[in-house]
């Protein structure tokens, strides 16, 4: 050890590493624990929560499934909602797809200067030409 410096002293550089990876920590904990939030507030995880349970329970299983059960026009009409499910699951992502064309569709005409992320994108005559100027600060 040199002299003049103690022994017990943490350098600051360990002391900013260990902050930094605390707040790394903290962010990954945060992003995760709202994802779990996210996901336990969804539709279709709350969907899947209440018919486990309702399976489960064979006195409100009945009452809903069977025939001649007192909540059988409920049950019957959770059965076709159900059926139209797949369909409207289908419809979804039909209008994504078409939102995703239509983008695609409506970029830049031939002839403009683009910036995408950090390249620069020229299209002139069918020519394609990108150059990592802004990326590099060229």
């Amino acid at each position: 050890v040199p002299e003049g410096i103690d022994e017990n002293v943490v350098p600051d550089e360990d002391a900013q590493n260990g902050s930094e990876a605390r707040r790394r920590l903290k962010g990954i904990m945060t992003l995760f624990t709202n994802a779990i939030i996210q996901t336990l507030k969804s539709p279709g995880f709350v969907a899947m929560v209440l018919g486990v349970i309702t399976a489960c329970i064979p006195p409100l299983r009945d009452a809903l499934f069977s025939t001649g059960g007192p909540l059988r026009f409920l049950g019957s009409a959770l059965e076709s909602l159900g059926r139209a499910g797949a369909s409207v699951g289908t419809l979804v992502v039909a209008a994504s797809l078409v939102h995703q064309a239509n983008a695609v569709e409506n970029s830049p005409a031939q002839g403009a200067d683009t910036e995408v992320g950090a390249l620069n994108v020229s299209t002139s005559n069918n020519e394609h030409s990108t150059s990592m100027g802004s990326a590099t600060g060229l």
